[in-house]
């Protein structure tokens, strides 16, 4: 294959040309905007695919949860790729997930833009640079004191933990800002400390992390530990998942388990697959069943009360669906079309490509100064409101939708996704620079931690994946205050968590 006999940096560069070459002939009328996409698309998987396999043949350990891997599948080659083919299926079939497929210009250079994103990515995975990072004292240090030697799990600390994302989560309930139940009012009321409440609310997940990769650390796990695994995950499933009204949530859990086991054992389990399918089918009529009762009911929604949320989401009253005017014939489109639709960022970005584009002059007052943002981000992620009044409200899915998706009275928040974000900060330089910095970034990553060694290094690899990795609908600002924080806070709880004393 070609880009194994060249250089990352020379096979992009033919890569581009080609990309580059098809973009043009679009502008110039000679290829339509359909063709230029069915090109566009074939040339990115086909890249993505020739860099995988180099992946592969240079390190095959744990590959599939190499976060440079998990990017260009789940973020590039899933958002931008594979799903593009919603855009060529019939209007009927694809007009019930609201799903426009008509392809224009600005579709067709958001796919471009998705290329040079991959060849910075890439790049930057590969780069001496990255070596450098990685071979420097500070990570030699690191890796060597918690990442080489496996260590035991401490249970009561563990449990503590566990516990602290349950009762925050309830905290989160009784002032009615948890989940698509959450007011309006409620959430801007309580801005100065919702991120701190969201911080430890993601214990959960890292509960299951925790608990899985010791559950698949030995052949026979004890008693103790069966218990906490299959109790973590029913209360992140449950209280993490359907209660936050969000479908990508209840299936979390049994994902991260299939991670967890393939971390620790190189195998993944088709009764965890089989969950993982099972838990979307049930979440998706559930879910849109809830949020339409929601929606319907405004501020008298009970938005406060465990128990009232838990009984619309499973068993609403018939007045409560009549009220919604809600009917599953009206959400009849197949699931797997549905997950399509929601894993698929070409129309929805491309509306802010078109609208920088066309600008008359400056963007509106409102909107996001990307490049300070970016620079800012490491401030915003620890300096507290009450200190720091000035510091940016986090709404941009508000304003792409209240100004990019022109519903100036909705309070929908709409993910414009990394690329578009990055493309209106600073065009086609800034998406190739941010992904060069995510590149690097994950190969640090996945040198230090080294997933295949410990429970540790699982543990870090497998909270960091999802920040770095699948980032199609987070904006770079964001990954960067999210690293920024949770990165010192999970080297001190697995500090805390392992019994790393033991092994010196």
């Amino acid at each position: 294959m070609v880009s194994l006999r060249i250089s990352p940096a020379a096979f992009f560069l033919v890569v581009f040309t080609l990309s580059l070459g098809g973009y043009y002939l679009s502008i110039a009328g000679i290829l339509s905007n359909e063709a230029t996409l069915i090109l566009l698309t074939s040339i990115l998987l086909v890249y993505l695919f020739a860099e995988s396999v180099r992946l592969y043949l240079y390190d095959s350990r744990r590959f599939l949860i190499n976060p440079v891997f998990q990017c260009s599948l789940m973020t590039l080659g899933l958002y931008y790729g594979i799903n593009n083919i919603l855009y060529f299926l019939p209007v009927a079939t694809v007009g019930a997930v609201g799903i426009d497929p008509i392809i224009t210009t600005s579709m067709v250079k958001l796919e471009l833009l998705t290329i040079i994103a991959a060849g910075g990515m890439w790049i930057g995975y590969w780069s001496e640079f990255s070596l450098n990072v990685v071979d420097s004292s500070i990570c030699n240090n690191l890796r060597q004191r918690y990442f080489v030697h496996d260590a035991k799990l401490k249970l009561n600390v563990f449990i503590i933990i566990m516990l602290v994302s349950v009762l925050s989560r309830l905290l989160q309930l009784e002032m009615g800002i948890y989940g698509y139940a959450a007011g309006y009012k409620a959430i801007m009321k309580a801005a100065v400390y919702t991120q701190y409440f969201n911080l430890l609310a993601s214990l959960g997940k890292l509960s299951v992390i925790i608990i899985a990769l010791e559950y698949y650390r030995d052949s026979y796990p004890n008693k103790m530990v069966k218990f906490l695994f299959y109790f973590t995950i029913i209360m992140e499933v449950y209280l993490g998942g359907f209660v936050t009204g969000f479908k990508s949530a209840v299936m979390m859990p049994f994902i991260l388990v299939l991670l967890c086991q393939y971390a620790r054992t190189g195998k993944m389990s088709l009764v965890w697959l089989v969950c993982i399918v099972v838990s979307i089918s049930a979440a998706y009529p559930l879910v849109e069943r809830f949020r339409a009762i929601r929606d319907s009911a405004n501020d008298a929604f009970p938005s406060t009360s465990l128990v009232q949320i838990s009984r619309i989401m499973f068993f609403p009253t018939q007045n409560e669906i009549n009220s919604a005017s809600y009917s599953p014939d009206d959400h009849s489109a197949p699931t797997y079309l549905k997950i399509m639709s929601r894993t698929s960022m070409l129309q929805i970005g491309g509306y802010g490509i078109d609208y920088y584009d066309k600008r008359d002059g400056d963007m509106p007052d409102s909107s996001p100064d990307v490049i300070s943002d970016i620079i800012l981000s490491p401030l915003y992620a620890w300096i507290p409101r009450f200190i720091w009044a000035g510091k940016t409200v986090q709404n941009l899915g508000i304003w792409y939708t209240q100004v990019i998706m022109k519903m100036p009275y909705s309070f929908s928040s709409t993910a414009m996704g990394t690329l578009t974000y990055l493309y209106i900060g600073g065009t086609y330089w800034l998406t190739f620079v941010g992904f060069l910095f995510l590149g690097v970034l994950q190969r640090v990553v996945r040198e230090i931690f080294q997933p295949w060694l410990t429970c540790s290094g699982s543990l870090l690899t497998l909270v960091l994946v999802g920040m770095i990795s699948s980032i199609a609908e987070i904006n770079l600002d964001a990954i960067i205050v999210l690293l920024v924080r949770v990165v010192p806070m999970v080297i001190i709880i697995q500090k805390l968590i392992y019994n790393h004393k033991e092994i010196r």
